[in-house]
């Protein structure tokens, strides 16, 4: 392979076992990123070959980005990326009928930053319930995370919510 990809848990051995029997192999040019869903195993030892542990560069939380992957790739794999055309554009959704306050999606927004589908997903849906004339904004956020565009989402969110200080945008 060009590039590994590495979960650390898994059943049987874990990644760090795992990147140890691949060395042993002679796949000590293949570069190897770190992917976890737990941002505290950064800081473990990975006692690879005598490398203390894993390069921060080297390490991604889950989900991991797609602008970062593509980063890491190019710089590992030494690549030029030739974009054909710009990515297509979501449409903003519709202006809800009412103001909504950024304390009350303050809750959605933490599982945004955290990366978090199904909790987006489900928070999203006992809101339209509580909040039906909400229900097509809900429904296009829902969209978005199942696509795992988080920080589309977040934009959103921003674009959206009312405080005394910050009057709804038209």
């Amino acid at each position: 392979p060009d590039a590994i990809f590495m979960d650390l848990a898994m059943p049987g051995i874990d990644g760090w076992e795992t990147i140890r029997r691949l060395r042993r192999m002679g796949w000590t040019r293949v570069p190897v990123a770190i992917v976890s869903a737990n941002a505290f195993d950064r800081g473990l030892q990975a006692e690879l070959d005598g490398q203390a542990e894993a390069p921060p560069q080297d390490f991604f939380v889950k989900p991991v980005r797609r602008s970062d992957l593509l980063a890491w790739l190019g710089q590992k794999l030494d690549l030029d990326w030739i974009l054909d055309e710009a990515p297509p554009r979501t449409p903003p959704p519709a202006m809800p009928a009412a103001p909504i306050a950024c304390e009350e999606l303050a809750p959605l927004l933490e599982r945004v930053r955290l990366g978090y589908p199904r909790g987006i997903i489900e928070w999203l849906d006992a809101w339209a319930l509580e909040r039906p004339e909400h229900e097509e904004l809900a429904r296009s956020l829902q969209l978005l995370a199942r696509e795992f565009r988080f920080e589309a989402i977040e934009q959103r969110l921003q674009a959206l919510c009312v405080t005394d200080s910050n009057p709804p945008r038209s």
